[in-house]
């Protein structure tokens, strides 16, 4: 079943990626096209292009930063894992005092 969610997820990475590549190569390709209108529809398919690449940059920022945080908060749940460990003490050390 984990091979599934990974298959799947490496398909929407690439779908993601060819968006952003052909979307790029649009607006690069049309920037300096002919306007016949106000209403023209290479003008409004470029200006969609750029809206959906302003998406996909916010999307890009905002995922990496809640993915770290929370790996960052998985592994803070275990206390030999985490950054601030506290002091040994003996009985951690299993260590028989009879004094």
């Amino acid at each position: 079943m984990p091979h599934r969610g990974r298959a799947f997820a490496l398909i929407l990475c690439l779908f993601m990626a060819l968006v952003l590549v052909v979307s790029s190569v649009f607006i690069i390709y049309e920037a300096d096209h002919v306007c016949t209108a106000e209403d023209c529809e290479i003008c409004a398919r470029i200006t969609a292009a750029a809206f959906m690449l302003r998406g996909f940059s916010l999307a890009g920022i905002i995922v990496p930063a809640l993915l770290a945080a929370l790996i960052a908060a998985r592994k803070c749940r275990a206390p030999s894992k985490c950054l601030v460990r506290p002091a040994p003490s003996p009985v951690a050390w299993k260590i028989r005092l009879n004094n």
